[in-house]
């Protein structure tokens, strides 16, 4: 029969050993979704740490997406998608900063929670009234994975690994088991406590491309056009040289709606150099041999004006209310081009 010092000895042995914590192996293999349940069961300080492993990680991903795509688009030299570029940057930006929001709040002692979304995809909520939100996700759903494989690396380094190495996937470097003590701590949320309404935050969507304009139906009556009669010398010559240029850019402008709404594709930096046949001007509108036919013989005479003509054009066309003062230059005043209309 034992004695009694030996029972309370192998007593205390057996509380002792419930009360220790277990070591939680992770795995380089599984996903955060699969680890989601001893997430959950760790300690406050410990899922705070989680909390800061995830940010910095997927911080580190929207950067390295974001220089990427910076590269390309300088790859491709002067691009529209510039603009998309830049408004994608600002969005990365913005979101890593609710990121690092998160994570100062987790290090502060917000209670954090773990949730698997329908989409099996990670969410972290951190703190309440306001509750700051994430998804674990890369910004490209195949660098998933590797996201989710340097988040635990990240964790184990901050909360201490045990020496036995974990499998880990070809070319990445081993994994270490995490010691995670149970839950319970003072830090740790109240059991049954409501959960506050949410503030989701998602990453940054790519860009939308901007509308495409409309053409509008028909040209309305008020067009903006008109000739600057700043240092007329002859009014008489000036007027009629006024009269025939506005007449030949109108007559330009309805030639260029026709041709858009049969469907042809207008470029609007096409080379502003009409080529003359008798008193008809043709003018290119595409690379693909796209033509419009107009008489306008005013303005075949100073087609150097065309350049601030075709923006004013395509704004008319699209619906835009730019107006436009063209002023004859003196050779078109003082030529007979006038004379002869």
């Amino acid at each position: 029969m034992q004695n009694v010092p030996t029972r309370v000895l192998t007593l205390c042995t057996l509380l002792l050993t419930a009360w220790l914590p277990s070591a939680l192996a992770l795995s380089s293999e599984q996903s955060l979704v699969s680890a989601a349940a001893e997430l959950k069961a760790a300690s406050a300080a410990t899922r705070a740490a989680f909390v800061e492993a995830a940010v910095a990680e997927l911080a580190a991903a929207h950067r390295a997406a974001g220089r990427v795509k910076s590269k390309r688009v300088r790859a491709r030299g002067n691009n529209p998608r510039d603009n998309k570029q830049a408004q994608w940057n600002k969005g990365a930006q913005a979101y890593i900063g609710r990121l690092q929001s998160a994570a100062a709040a987790a290090r502060a002692g917000a209670p954090v929670r773990l949730v698997v979304d329908r989409g099996r995809l990670l969410r972290v909520v951190v703190g309440s009234q306001p509750a700051r939100q994430f998804i674990v996700t890369a910004p490209q759903a195949k660098g998933r994975p590797a996201l989710e494989r340097a988040i635990l690396r990240r964790l184990c380094a901050a909360e201490g690994c045990a020496h036995q190495g974990l499998t880990a996937a070809r070319g990445e470097p081993p994994l270490k088991t995490v010691r995670i003590t149970a839950p319970g701590s003072a830090s740790a949320a109240p059991a049954g406590q409501p959960a506050a309404p949410l503030t989701v935050y998602h990453p940054p969507p790519k860009p939308a491309a901007p509308p495409a304009p409309r053409l509008v139906n028909a040209l309305p009556a008020s067009d903006g056009l008109s000739c600057s009669q700043d240092g007329v010398r002859h009014p008489v010559l000036y007027d009629n040289a006024c009269k025939a240029l506005l007449s030949d850019t109108r007559a330009l402008l309805k030639a260029l709606h026709e041709a858009a709404r049969r469907g042809v594709v207008i470029d609007w930096r096409m080379p502003a150099r009409p080529q003359t046949h008798g008193d008809t001007f043709e003018l290119a509108v595409n690379g693909q041999g796209g033509k419009v036919s107009v008489a306008m013989p005013a303005l075949g005479a100073a087609p150097e004006l065309l350049v601030t003509i075709l923006p004013w054009a395509q704004a008319r066309l699209y619906g835009g209310a730019q107006t436009l003062a063209l002023q004859p230059p003196s050779h078109l005043v003082y030529s007979g081009v006038v004379a002869q209309r």
